[in-house]
């Protein structure tokens, strides 16, 4: 995605998208339970 391109040298803005990443998997994973 380009936007995790763009905010790649920032550093946080790419952090906190992959905690939302993460977050909506792990919530995928106990739902999926």
């Amino acid at each position: 995605m380009s936007t995790k391109k763009t905010f790649d040298y920032k550093g946080e803005p790419v952090q906190h998208a992959k905690a939302i990443v993460n977050g909506v998997r792990l919530h995928y994973m106990i739902a999926g339970q």
